[in-house]
């Protein structure tokens, strides 16, 4: 009996941790868009005024960046991040109830449904990585849970998670390093 309570209680956090996963995503996501537009608008307001601020050829570049801004928030969209996140969140919601009707000594008349009633929460919504399982065991380790985490699977959540923050400290640092690289070559063309 525990050993099925045990897995909808896991499964149940980790699409917790996948349903966050999905909600931050969709957060940077959106801001990254904003910051990016933002930075497109103020260059293209900027090269109206001082044309040759930037190098010559820096309305090609702009409009390079422009189109993949376009580009990037279709594919965003595509992805829906808020949307399954959510969902996962009303999944783990049913998979509470579901675990919270598991008791000492049930019935095994009355187990099977509850079986069933798990295989069926689990395929009413995308599955969660297994990347979302290691995460929550190593952020839970210090607690009484009985699938400890091994080194190497808090060695790939904390690789993941430095790997994360590099990434979005790039992307949210990128607007500055293009405007420092155009800047950068205008003064060396003498613009």
């Amino acid at each position: 009996m525990d050993t099925h309570k045990d897995r909808i209680w896991y499964t149940r956090k980790a699409r917790i941790h996948a349903s966050e996963r999905l909600l931050r995503n969709e957060f940077h996501a959106q801001t990254l868009l904003v910051v990016y537009s933002s930075f497109s608008v103020l260059l293209s307001v900027t090269l109206l005024k001082y044309p040759e601020a930037l190098g010559r050829d820096a309305d090609l570049l702009l409009t390079g960046f422009s189109l993949a801004i376009l580009v990037l928030s279709l594919l965003l969209a595509n992805r829906d991040f808020k949307g399954r996140g959510l969902a996962l969140k009303e999944n783990y919601i049913k998979l509470q109830r579901l675990e919270g009707q598991f008791v000492e000594g049930v019935d095994p008349d009355r187990l099977q449904p509850l079986l069933d009633k798990y295989q069926e929460l689990l395929q009413e919504s995308e599955n969660h990585r297994p990347l979302d399982d290691k995460c929550f065991r190593v952020l839970e380790a210090d607690k009484e849970i009985t699938r400890k985490p091994g080194v190497s699977e808090r060695v790939e959540v904390y690789g993941y998670v430095i790997g994360r923050v590099i990434v979005l400290g790039f992307l949210y640092l990128l607007p500055v390093m293009v405007v420092a690289a155009l800047a950068a070559g205008a003064l060396r063309s003498g613009c």
